[in-house]
C-alpha cells in the first residue's frame, strides 16, 4: 500500500511548533536530522532547567527550526504536496 502524500504546510507547521523535538522532520521522513534535533532539544531543556546553560543550545536550535520550517521543508523535499 503506497504512503499517503505529505503536505509541505503540515511539515512546516510541525517544524515551527515542535521543532525542538524534530517532529516536522519525522513527518517527512528525515529521521537522522529529526533525531539530532530531538537530542539537542532534550539536552537543551534539561540543561536549562538545572543550570541555565542549555540556553546556549536552545537559541541556535530555535533559529534552526524557524528557518527550516519556512524554507528548508518546502524547497528540499520536492515530493511534498504544496
Amino acid at each position: 500500500m503506497p504512503e499517503p502524500p505529505r503536505s509541505a504546510a503540515v511539515a512546516g507547521l510541525l517544524q515551527l511548533f515542535f521543532g525542538w523535538f524534530g517532529i516536522g522532520r519525522f513527518y517527512i521522513g528525515s529521521t537522522s536530522i529529526a533525531v539530532i534535533q530531538l537530542c539537542l532539544g532534550i539536552i537543551g531543556i534539561f540543561l536549562t532547567i538545572f543550570c541555565f546553560v542549555g540556553v546556549v543550545i536552545l537559541v541556535p536550535l530555535t533559529l534552526w527550526t524557524f528557518i527550516e520550517s519556512d524554507d528548508d521543508v518546502r524547497t528540499r523535499h520536492s515530493g511534498l504536496q504544496r
